[in-house]
């Protein structure tokens, strides 16, 4: 759309892409796994997590955390964005390069429905700290970075 001149600018990711547009770099964020606080699997990883209420006040950034390899979640229902989307492609990158295959409970359109489904404890899902940062602050939900991603990823203003 922005070759056919129906946008102005985009706001993206961009990987790969930004030699084809004239892209200015926005901002960085940071990928994380969000987890229902209620999960068992949270236990004993108190080191590696983060509070949505951290992130909101800026008491923590996410590189002061260390990471888990998403090895540690293979086990876990995820809920993932749909094909097309930057995020499904980081994720299923992630898995590849731990060997594993996760279980997927749902595909969605929609980073904030991820996110809703994972705090209603129905599974796990990748979020970015820009987002979590800017969300209706949540009580029941962990966030970790995990090893297999790497951080940041750059948005890019492109036009």
């Amino acid at each position: 759309m922005i070759e056919s001149e129906e946008l102005d600018l985009v706001i993206d990711s961009f990987e790969g892409l930004t030699d084809q547009y004239e892209c200015t770099p926005l901002l960085s964020e940071s990928i994380l796994l969000c987890v229902p606080a209620d999960a068992p699997i949270n236990h004993g990883l108190e080191q590696y997590c983060i509070l949505p209420k951290d992130l909101q006040n800026g008491s923590i950034r996410p590189d002061e955390i260390p990471s888990l390899p998403i090895r540690h979640f293979e086990n876990e229902k995820f809920i993932l964005l749909k094909s097309g989307h930057n995020m499904h492609y980081r994720a299923m990158r992630a898995f590849e390069a731990a060997g594993i295959s996760p279980g997927v409970r749902f595909f969605v359109d929609q980073l904030n429905i991820s996110y809703a489904i994972a705090e209603s404890g129905m599974g796990v899902c990748f979020v970015t700290d820009t987002f979590v940062r800017y969300a209706r602050p949540r009580e029941n939900i962990r966030l970790y970075k995990i090893s297999e991603e790497p951080n940041p990823r750059t948005l890019y203003i492109a036009y």
